[in-house]
Formats: C-alpha cells, sequence, structure tokens
C-alpha cells in the first residue's frame, strides 16, 4: 500500500517534468532502470466497440519498472507487486528505445522517446490495448 501511495504522489508531482529533464539530456542509453507509469488506456476486442480509461480499466498494469540491462520489467502495482516479464528485443530506432517481448500468448511493444513519452501495445488474438504514459530514470 505504501509503494502505491508513494508512486501516486511520485505521478501526481509531475512525472512528465522529471520525464523530460531526465531523459531529454540526449538519447537514453538504456544504463539506468526506468520508472513508468499510465494516464491513458484504451481496449479493443475485435468486432466491439473500444473501451477506454486508465490502466486499471483496461487490466493494463499502472507502474512499471524497466531495467534494459536484465531484459525485465516488473509491475510495482498493489496487489501485482514482484511480477515480471521478459524483454525479449531492444532496439533503438532514432529518437526512440524499442523493447518487445511475448506473455500468455500475447505480443507487446514499449516505445519510449527520448523526452519519456511513451506508447504500450499488447496484442491478442482478437484483442488488443493501448496505453500512453510517461518514463523517467531512476
Amino acid at each position: 500500500m505504501f509503494l502505491r501511495i508513494a508512486l501516486t504522489v511520485f505521478v501526481s508531482l509531475g512525472l512528465t517534468a522529471l520525464a523530460t529533464s531526465a531523459l531529454a539530456k540526449g538519447p537514453y542509453d538504456g544504463s539506468k532502470p526506468l520508472i513508468c507509469t499510465t494516464h491513458e488506456s484504451d481496449s479493443c476486442i475485435e468486432d466491439e466497440e473500444c473501451v477506454g480509461g486508465d490502466a486499471d480499466d483496461v487490466s493494463l498494469p499502472e507502474f512499471v519498472r524497466i531495467n534494459i540491462g536484465a531484459k525485465k520489467i516488473e509491475i510495482l502495482d498493489e496487489g501485482r507487486t514482484g511480477q515480471t516479464t521478459t524483454i525479449r528485443t531492444v532496439e533503438r530506432v532514432g529518437a526512440f528505445t524499442i523493447l518487445q517481448g511475448i506473455e500468455n500468448g500475447r505480443g507487446w511493444t514499449f516505445l519510449i522517446n527520448d523526452e519519456g513519452e511513451t506508447v504500450l501495445t499488447v496484442t491478442g488474438d482478437g484483442v488488443g490495448w493501448v496505453a500512453f504514459g510517461d518514463c523517467t530514470t531512476l
């Protein structure tokens, strides 16, 4: 509970501004872990209308720690703390760091630009999710 409160306060104090100052100094090289949060999400099911909301509304994590060196993403949400997924590929393209992986039969891509803005997409059989957020270095 304390971690969730601390992370919520951290976000409310301006994660976007911190991400901009932390990552805008040059290309992100992956040497430091990141803390990322989502602030807008959508879930789409084939032949149905998409539903928007926050991360919890569409079953995506709200807070994650990304450790590119260890090739791990750890969920920091209350009740899911410690759940991890493996980063299978890391690629640097222009001003973007692109992470990809597979979890439970679904593919995911996490795109992070040098200003710390992120887009997470998750796709499965007839279903897809997209979340927008921000990251900052620890």
